[in-house]
């Protein structure tokens, strides 16, 4: 990972922002870090697109529903489930 990225995600635990959850690669962001960024997306004009992207990442992450796959669904679900208050309209995402 980037230094800079490091150095970010530092200063945020240690204010209690971020933590980690279950592995290396799996974070908790504090629900006010969340809003702040949302707001801040919206007075720049990026939250449609931000979210445009969302909706790829969690498409492409989200594996079948198959029983070894479970540990995976458990922990997306939750995003998928946020995922359903941004409907998106762009043709793309209508067809899927």
């Amino acid at each position: 990972m980037d230094a800079g990225f490091e150095d970010d995600i530092d200063m945020m635990r240690s204010y209690c922002l971020v933590g980690m959850s279950g592995g290396v690669d799996m974070f908790e962001m504090h629900r006010l870090v969340q809003f702040s960024m949302k707001k801040w997306l919206e007075q720049h004009g990026e939250l449609v697109g931000w979210q445009e992207r969302y909706v790829d990442i969690m498409y492409e992450a989200f594996p079948s529903g198959q029983y070894e796959n479970w540990s995976k669904c458990q922990a997306l679900f939750p995003h998928a489930e946020a995922m359903q208050l941004f409907r998106p309209t762009h043709p793309d995402y209508l067809t899927r």
